[in-house]
């Protein structure tokens, strides 16, 4: 399975993200050194998918499924 470390069009390598958060077509992006960016994708459905596939955190999904428990 051939792995795509970078995203078209985002500047920073799979292994540098820890969590994000996905507002409207923004996403805020913590990096492993702390730093916080954002970026908007062009195609939102295919870069939330991206991070999905290499399980980067949902801080929405961690956030809900804290409280539930």
């Amino acid at each position: 399975m051939q792995t795509n470390y970078y995203f078209p069009g985002f500047e920073f390598c799979i292994v540098q993200l820890r969590k994000y958060i996905h507002a409207h077509e923004v996403f805020t992006i913590m990096l492993t050194d702390g730093r916080i960016v954002h970026y908007e994708p062009q195609n939102v459905t295919d870069f939330r998918n991206w991070l999905l596939q290499h399980q980067i955190e949902d801080l929405r999904s961690s956030v809900g499924n804290q409280i539930a428990a």
